[in-house]
């Protein structure tokens, strides 16, 4: 019984601070987003320094253990770039993403010429299905910090 109402306990607790956290998604999405990054960037910047540390540690250099210095330098630059331009990081996540969306529906249209040249069935949803893709991808392309306002306003 005593477990019971612990567990009842963490639950309420856990659900407001979700409940908290949510709403804080959606009232500042822009802090959310650039927290995130800095977080990154800062986990990137960590990465990179740790491998410049274990570079000049190594008794013995060649050119495979310089692989290892230039992939700490460039981890160091890019956590660097991630802190001081979160906007910029946040912003090609949702570009990305557009890009994959529009292959994909351009992959659709495909499939509808296919469908079309060998069976005798309606292909206009799938084409329909494919222009709506296309018109997501490039909404995320043109304006992909709004888009990720977006989606942690959802999330939130």
């Amino acid at each position: 019984m005593k477990y019971l109402k612990k567990a009842k306990e963490t639950t309420l607790i856990t659900s407001i601070i979700y409940l908290l956290l949510g709403l804080f998604m959606i009232i500042f999405p822009e802090i959310v987003s650039n927290s995130i990054s800095y977080v990154i960037g800062a986990l990137i910047l960590f990465f990179g320094l740790t491998k410049m540390i274990s570079y000049f540690n190594l008794e013995y250099k060649n050119f495979f253990t310089g692989f290892l210095l230039f992939i700490s330098l460039a981890a160091i630059i890019l956590g660097i770039y991630i802190i001081f331009a979160p906007e910029a990081f946040i912003s090609m996540i949702p570009f990305m993403i557009g890009l994959v969306i529009i292959v994909n529906g351009i992959q659709k249209i495909s499939q509808a010429f296919y469908i079309k040249k060998f069976q005798e069935t309606n292909v206009t949803p799938l084409f329909i299905y494919a222009a709506i893709l296309i018109v997501l991808g490039v909404l995320l392309i043109s304006n992909p910090f709004g888009a990720i306002q977006i989606v942690i306003r959802i999330i939130g």
